[in-house]
């Protein structure tokens, strides 16, 4: 049997995480925010999805959020010892997204699709898992 997509009432969000994901609360570094995140990890792989508001993200224009997104992947994949390898402008509705690439010793290993939604920012994540695994992870996000 297929299971229910896991659902973030809070998050506003549902996705498909292949078992129930562990959740946890970060700080976001640039402004001290919480980050919530929700992870499934085995030894060599790791699906996430991770979300933080951004007060400031509601009176931007949309050219100015565009150049904030471009930021995030950066600013995450540091944080695992990551680098982006490249990222594609995408959207999620009317939403503003930017999908990329995560390597390794320049060894891609993950794909990563971030949106920004009104003032929250979204953050799906495979690292690990074969493209065919990634893609039904990452297209199975909805903001709800």
């Amino acid at each position: 049997s297929k299971r229910a997509p896991f659902y973030s009432k809070a998050g506003r969000f549902s996705i498909n995480f292949p078992t129930k994901p562990t959740a946890s609360t970060g700080n976001n570094s640039a402004n001290g925010k919480p980050v919530y995140s929700f992870q499934v990890i085995d030894e060599a792989s790791f699906y996430q999805v991770a979300y933080s508001d951004v007060s400031i993200l509601k009176n931007l224009s949309r050219e100015e959020v565009r150049k904030i997104i471009s930021y995030v992947p950066a600013a995450y994949a540091k944080e695992l010892q990551l680098e982006v390898a490249d990222t594609n402008d995408i959207a999620l509705g009317n939403n503003i997204g930017l999908e990329f690439r995560l390597a390794r010793a320049g060894q891609i290993i993950g794909l990563g699709r971030t949106y920004i939604s009104g003032s929250r920012v979204y953050m799906a994540i495979s690292v690990g898992k074969s493209p065919t695994e990634t893609s039904s992870f990452l297209n199975s996000f909805r903001l709800r």
